[in-house]
């Protein structure tokens, strides 16, 4: 069983004994998703769907809806939006991870959506470690790494039957760059230093009640400087 080797961070520690607030909702560049993803039919609809601002909330409800929907294509676009907030090439990214390289032009790869699907059920079954473990090896999407497949599995265990408590924490650049400032190296694509990361994060927030989801927050709050 896997221990965590790391004590809590100090500045982690105090900000867990703190109220949270949770991430204020932003706005994106809908016409211009819709734009690249037209010839994708799942996610022009999931993208309409959507508020003009989104926050966690926001995309684990649209996540959900169109899982339940069978609009794996929408709910992936939906956590990509949520992902790449105002990033320009948000869209053009995503159509490209969507289209596998765009193989046959701007549409859906049939391929890519089986994997997704599969992640879906890995996750929500065994877990987020066992879902991190497909998309790095068999299930490997391309042009679809850690620091985005992790923000995926968030929102589909966090919209999924075990509840949020059970959700994936994200493990993207900024949170890996601020754990190796407090003595924590992880390694970007290796299963084993992602079940490490999960296994600290659960640890440090047991003390608070928090899952480990929710320890990943407060990480990111303290990223951005008390702010979401």
């Amino acid at each position: 069983m896997t221990t965590c080797k790391m004590p809590t961070p100090l500045c982690l520690a105090e900000d867990m004994k703190q109220p949270f607030t949770k991430q204020r909702a932003f706005s994106y560049d809908r016409e211009k998703w819709l734009h690249w993803l037209a010839e994708i039919p799942g996610a022009v609809t999931a993208v309409t769907a959507l508020p003009n601002e989104v926050d966690r909330d926001a995309i684990k409800h649209a996540v959900k809806e169109n899982l339940e929907a069978n609009n794996v294509e929408g709910a992936f676009s939906s956590t990509m939006i949520w992902g790449y907030g105002t990033i320009g090439y948000g869209p053009s990214r995503t159509l490209k991870i969507l289209s596998n390289g765009q193989e046959n032009g701007n549409t859906l790869s049939d391929a890519v959506v089986n994997k997704l699907r599969q992640s879906v059920k890995v996750s929500r079954t065994d877990g987020g470690v066992a879902g991190f473990y497909y998309l790095n090896n068999e299930g490997k999407i391309k042009d679809l790494g850690p620091s985005f497949f992790t923000k995926w599995l968030y929102f589909i265990t966090a919209s999924g039957p075990q509840g949020e408590k059970a959700a994936t924490p994200i493990l993207d650049a900024l949170v890996i760059d601020w754990l190796e400032e407090k003595g924590m190296k992880l390694r970007r694509a290796r299963s084993s230093d992602y079940e490490n990361y999960v296994c600290c994060l659960t640890e440090w927030g047991a003390p608070y009640g928090l899952s480990a989801a929710e320890v990943e927050e407060r990480i990111f709050r303290i990223i951005r400087g008390g702010t979401n």
